[in-house]
């Protein structure tokens, strides 16, 4: 069973082809598994979602998102790309299952 070409078309125009890197891999309930996960995102809302914030980090003033670059006497600016702002999350808003109490569990899977 191939990959459908509109989901190749649907993951190539959000970025996100390497969702079907093995493809091959997976037996008949697994891709269909993956295939159904596929078709619940909405690209172009994470797209848009991703986008949204990238910008908001971008203009953010307390950024020093202009990096001036000077290589063989030549000055260059360049802006820094998300991935280069970006920073890992704190420890105190991430959390462990291990860590975790059996009421504090149950909250997260009533609130989720």
């Amino acid at each position: 069973m191939e990959v459908d070409l509109t989901i190749k078309e649907l993951l190539t125009n959000a970025n996100q082809e390497h969702l079907i890197t093995y493809w091959s891999e997976l037996n008949n309930e697994q891709r269909q598994i993956l295939l159904h996960d596929i078709n619940e995102i909405d690209f172009s809302r994470v797209t848009k979602a991703y986008d949204g914030i990238k910008q908001e980090l971008l203009a953010d003033t307390t950024i020093p998102n202009i990096k001036v670059l000077i290589q063989d006497d030549k000055k260059e600016t360049k802006q820094e790309s998300i991935d280069d702002i970006m920073e890992p999350v704190t420890d105190n808003v991430t959390g462990s299952i291990n860590e975790t109490t059996k009421e504090q569990l149950a909250r997260y899977r009533q609130i989720g």
